[in-house]
């Protein structure tokens, strides 16, 4: 059973208290390694399940298989990158991840 949203959901649906729409990969602390990024996607993945939050996929520009992940809230209409915020992870997001005590 679960216990609640784990720590990397909180993380995003709480940058999405402060910003309608981010990266995805802001919320990731520098250095990260492939587990923060693996388990970053499926908190993300999970919400969505849910329908607390929506994504959208930026393909890089000649590329067909590498881009962004945005998250933003749910009916925020995306049209243009200029809409999302960029997390300073060192200043605004860092003590989001942090572990709750």
């Amino acid at each position: 059973m679960s216990r609640g949203h784990g720590k990397w959901e909180r993380a995003v649906l709480a940058a999405l208290d402060q910003v309608p729409a981010f990266y995805l990969t802001d919320l990731l602390p520098t250095p990260h390694t492939r587990s923060h990024v693996v388990a970053l996607n499926r908190a993300a993945r999970n919400l969505v399940g849910v329908g607390k939050i929506e994504t959208w996929t930026w393909i890089s520009r000649g590329s067909t298989d590498h881009g962004f992940v945005s998250v933003h809230r749910v009916g925020y209409p995306v049209r243009e990158r200029e809409q999302i915020t960029r997390l300073n992870v060192a200043s605004s997001v860092q003590h989001l991840i942090s572990p709750v005590g």
